[in-house]
């Protein structure tokens, strides 16, 4: 097969945020079957990213991207990002055939001109009515209130127009497939596994007893909230109890409100972190107090496979399916989420059992080659059901 891939992060194993490693994931298994050309946004610092791929594909067309700053345009811009890189693709539609168009991320098909013949496939990397409700419900006075009520209708007004754009949709969980399908019902629908890697890096790890982490592309509103509420309600009543206790936030562009968080000793801020093993196998417990999440919450499946004892939320653990006490600690408020730190901390057979079982579980449902596979069969049946169609 031919394969247009439109995708607006540079794919890459060690990208700072889990959209762009699980797209490098499954574009690199298409590649082995298939010749692949790939449309993105390219970052000025991703250059060298880019440049790494070419061998591997057919041909990379680049849309360059310079990041606004944060402000009242800085959405607009974002969207004018995504509309230009639609239109990219559709020229070269145009100008070339093609047996099958992938798309990551719904907002991605925005520009993606509706006129042709390809077949379409969109991986609805983060399904965008969740979050921007969950946004609704913690939105505080009345100003705040209707500003997030007009961005939750404008979301679910855009992902029901794109869903109806494509021949196929893949969501990262069965809760986000039922939510799409609703909007859209006449697209078929399915669950892509998130790819996650298991390869033994952090086997063996020596634990440092009270170290906490918190990992995620840290200029996103999900994880700041998280690890300011964490910081603010959180860590003081795990502080009481196991005194020592330390926090490990790493991630890529960490916001203002994030730095202030860092004090040198009981908070330290990492910023982006090429490998993220050597956190990991320190680590005693993983933390994800998410309070807003849409599509899977792919840092918790990488937490689980890196043998990390996991304590999270109902959002954290929405579409991931954990058993709550057998894989993970599930907790909501802040007295509850700290009890189940600190029974973590204390517990060194609870953090070996909970690490072991996760990982096993990550394997059973995440692994890379389960994912590839669903997504290979699905890109066949797609372009099967267009070929049978024409004739």
């Amino acid at each position: 097969m031919k394969i247009l891939w439109v995708t607006p992060f540079v794919p890459d194993a060690s990208a700072g945020h889990a959209g762009g490693q699980a797209v490098h994931r499954w574009i690199s298994a298409a590649a082995q079957r298939h010749t692949v050309t790939l449309v993105c946004r390219v970052e000025p610092a991703d250059a060298a990213r880019v440049d790494a791929l070419r061998p591997g594909l057919r041909a990379v067309h680049a849309l360059w991207f310079a990041r606004p700053s944060p402000g009242a345009l800085q959405p607009a811009r974002i969207a004018g990002s995504y509309l230009r890189l639609g239109r990219l693709a559709s020229r070269l539609l145009r100008a070339e055939e093609f047996d099958l168009v992938h798309v990551d991320w719904l907002e991605t098909g925005l520009g993606l001109s509706r006129r042709g013949r390809v077949p379409r496939v969109a991986v609805a990397i983060d399904e965008l009515g969740k979050p921007a409700r969950r946004r609704l419900e913690l939105a505080a006075g009345p100003g705040e209130r209707a500003m997030a009520w007009l961005r939750w209708r404008a979301a679910i007004a855009v992902q029901r127009r794109v869903c109806r754009r494509y021949d196929a949709v893949l969501a990262m969980s069965e809760q986000d497939r039922r939510v799409l399908a609703a909007v859209a019902p006449d697209v078929p629908m399915s669950v892509l596994p998130f790819p996650v890697a298991l390869d033994g890096a952090t086997d063996g790890a020596r634990r440092e007893a009270g170290r906490l982490l918190f990992v995620g592309a840290m200029n996103r509103d999900v994880n700041i909230d998280a690890v300011t509420h964490f910081c603010r309600d959180v860590l003081p009543r795990v502080r009481k109890a196991c005194p020592g206790v330390r926090l490990t936030i790493a991630g890529a562009a960490p916001d203002e409100r994030v730095r202030r968080l860092a004090n040198g000793v009981e908070v330290e801020v990492t910023g982006f972190v090429p490998d993220l093993a050597a956190l990991y196998r320190r680590a005693s417990v993983f933390v994800s107090p998410l309070r807003v999440g849409g599509g899977i919450i792919s840092k918790n499946l990488e937490a689980m496979a890196a043998g990390c004892a996991v304590v999270t939320s109902a959002v954290g653990n929405e579409g991931i399916g954990a058993i709550p006490g057998r894989h993970v600690l599930v907790a909501e408020d802040a007295e509850g989420f700290a009890d189940a730190v600190v029974a973590a901390l204390r517990d060194d057979a609870l953090r070996a059992r909970l690490a072991e079982q996760a990982r096993e579980f990550v394997r059973s449902h995440f692994g890379v080659e389960r994912s590839a596979a669903v997504l290979e069969a699905v890109h066949a049946d797609v372009v099967a059901a267009a070929r049978a169609t024409r004739r």
